[in-house]
């Protein structure tokens, strides 16, 4: 192994020896950690130091003195506690922050417990808000329901985690435990710690502590003389405000590269946001005094505005704040900074759905600055939505490695044909009776084909970038699931089958509708209304014309249909059964997803999962189950090897 190996590929190579060697020498320091690697053979000295102070692992447990241990290993056998709160009886949703959070991240969970974070998995915690208080925590641990019946506030409860698995269990006698020696060795003198680093290190340094249920971590730093602000532990009267701005900062410096002056305008910003989110007209004074609004001048940088975009939106308390402090800064802050805010504000309404707004100021940042290169780059996608292929390679090729862009070259193939024999006052090649000049010079005219073609793209682009991708994501993973070679999860995120699953099945393209609708063209907002009409079916062959086309027989209606279909015309034979969707482009019929080969045996078993997906039931089959059956067949024969 050499100097030269990437970190990113030294990582997925040795992550597992890495953490085996962490298990049987730690806890560790890097250093140590590296020096055991490199006398196991994994490689030079240097190359893993850098791995193990940049080891990415949710199974890796930091201690605040810098050491590691595995998680796993580290909270095997231990037992916290938390005492009930009225909202966590009625919603059976438990906080998990400050008491249970050092040991809910790396085991299984029992019972069919989830852990929930809010403005994320909404879908489950909603329905236990029905008669609840409102919801207790940012994160918590979503219990069964029932298994809270019978507790009052103030009650105890206790989770062990034993054999890899998170698990309630009753808290009989409370063992007497002082944290205070191991929270003095942990806790910097007048500075703050991270409450999880903290209880990881006591646990390393005292093996035998929360073997057995004992008083809440809080209750149990309040005894040593501590206390903790979220996920920050200090000495009783400790400013965590203060401390917290200032880790604020120095996090942002590392993270998006930026000056003092530029942390802290981003830091700022955020605070804005949270006091619009709250009561606007209790927004402190101070903050918009000129003096103050004068540190947005460093909006004007694009990586700055980047930053705080990021910032705020990963902090799901100030996300729907955004516009209005940004457009507080555009409009009473410094000259500078306005087309940093006016971006900033272009964004909240395209995450408000607001798409035309978005548009509009979007231009408004260009009329400041032209080459403005993260308003060049979401107006160039804005333009790509409504078919102006044009505008989107004049807009790209503005700012530096715009013409890199993948969309650049995409676009291309949509661009205008010139008719050069053609005058600006000549009667339109089309037939219209219009100009030239006013009916197509400059202007695409596109083929059913080349809109469907770019319609999938777009569609596709949104699955990526959006809240979506966590879906394609699961589907990849169950695709890839039997296929042992290492470019399995490459291989599945091509797969035809899985974005039109996600994007038609899942409903994803009629998100997308509702979103960008008014910028697609009509041809285009009409095949995606009608390809959301369309269902996936199971199709016997009847006749195939090799790469042209094939007729099918639809096994759950007996319809018969004619469809385009070059490539997979010549990969069937009559008597064939193959599950696909039969969409409409344009006059004809063609398949999207792909051609995906259906068993006899399988027949009946797919033809009433489709059945029960079309009824949409809440409780019923859903796209996970369908992918999982159409990719059996790659699983491995008894004894063998996976299919592929």
């Amino acid at each position: 192994m050499t100097d030269s190996v990437d970190s990113t590929n030294l990582a997925d190579q040795v992550a597992d020896a890495a953490l085996d060697i962490l298990r049987e020498h730690g806890p560790v320091t890097a250093e140590k950690w590296a020096a055991l690697m490199a006398h196991a053979g994994l490689g030079t000295p240097e190359e893993l130091l850098e791995l193990a102070e940049d080891f990415d692992s949710e199974n890796l447990a930091y201690f605040e003195d810098g050491r590691n241990a595995v998680l796993d290993q580290l909270i095997e056998g231990r037992v916290l506690t938390h005492r009930l709160t009225e909202a966590e009886i009625a919603s059976e949703i438990v906080a998990i922050i400050p008491d249970l959070s050092a040991i809910v991240g790396a085991p299984q969970l029992a019972d069919d417990m989830l852990l929930v974070v809010a403005g994320i998995h909404d879908e489950f915690i909603e329905p236990r808000m029905h008669g609840a208080p409102e919801w207790p925590t940012g994160v918590g641990l979503l219990l069964p329901r029932g298994l809270l019946e019978g507790n009052s506030p103030g009650d105890l409860i206790a989770f062990e985690c034993a054999g890899g698995v998170l698990s309630l269990v009753e808290p009989d006698a409370l063992a007497d435990v002082s944290l205070t020696a191991g929270l003095e060795a942990a806790v910097p003198v007048k500075s703050a710690g991270m409450l999880d680093c903290v209880i990881w290190q006591t646990m390393g340094d005292y093996p035998d502590i929360f073997r057995v249920p004992a008083a809440p971590i809080t209750e149990l730093l309040a005894a040593a003389g501590f206390e903790c602000d979220s996920d920050f532990i200090a000495r009783v009267g400790f400013d965590f405000a203060a401390h917290r701005r200032s880790f604020n900062l120095s996090a942002l410096q590392y993270t998006y590269d930026l000056t003092e002056p530029q942390a802290l305008a981003v830091v700022k910003f955020i605070e804005l946001a949270k006091q619009l989110g709250g009561d606007p007209d209790a927004v402190d004074p101070e903050i918009l005094k000129p003096k103050k609004l004068n540190e947005f001048s460093e909006f004007g940088n694009p990586d700055v505005a980047i930053a705080a975009l990021e910032s705020v939106v990963s902090d799901g308390t100030v996300g729907p704040s955004i516009g209005a402090a940004a457009e507080l800064i555009a409009e009473s802050g410094p000259r500078k900074g306005r087309v940093g805010a006016l971006w900033l504000a272009a964004r909240a309404a395209l995450n408000g759905g607001r798409v035309l707004e978005s548009e509009r100021l979007l231009e408004s940042v260009l009329e400041l600055d032209g080459e403005w290169y993260p308003a060049v780059e979401d107006l160039a996608r804005l333009s790509s939505i409504r078919g102006d292929a044009v505008r989107v390679q004049s807009l790209l090729g503005r700012i530096e490695e715009g013409t890199e862009d993948p969309l650049y070259e995409f676009v291309g193939q949509f661009l205008p044909v010139d008719r050069p024999e053609l005058g600006r006052n000549d009667k339109c090649w089309c037939g219209s009776d219009r100009k030239y000049k006013s009916c197509h010079l400059g202007k695409s005219d596109l083929t059913a084909d080349q809109h469907a073609q770019w319609l999938t793209q777009k569609g596709v682009v949104f699955l990526h970038e959006s809240e979506f991708s966590s879906t394609l994501e699961e589907l990849v993973a169950i695709r890839a699931e039997h296929w042992a070679d290492g470019d399995a999860t490459l291989r599945a995120m091509a797969d035809g089958l899985l974005f039109d699953v996600a994007l038609i099945d899942g409903g994803v393209l009629g998100v997308y509708l509702e979103w960008f609708g008014e910028l697609l063209p009509e041809s285009e907002r009409e095949m995606a209304a009608a390809w959301l009409e369309t269902e996936r079916s199971v199709y016997e062959v009847l006749a195939t014309a090799p790469g042209e086309g094939m007729t099918l027989r639809d096994v759950r209606t007996d319809l018969t249909t004619e469809v385009i279909e070059h490539k997979g015309s010549s990969q069937v034979q009559v008597g064939d059964l193959v599950c696909t969707r039969v969409t409409p482009v344009g006059d004809e019929l063609q398949l999207f997803g792909g051609l995906q080969p259906v068993e006899p045996e399988q027949r009946d078993q797919l033809v009433a999962l489709l059945d029960a997906i079309a009824e949409d039931a809440d409780d019923g089959p859903d796209i996970f189950d369908l992918v999982e059956l159409l990719s059996a067949r790659f699983a491995p024969a008894a004894g063998g090897e996976a299919n592929s």
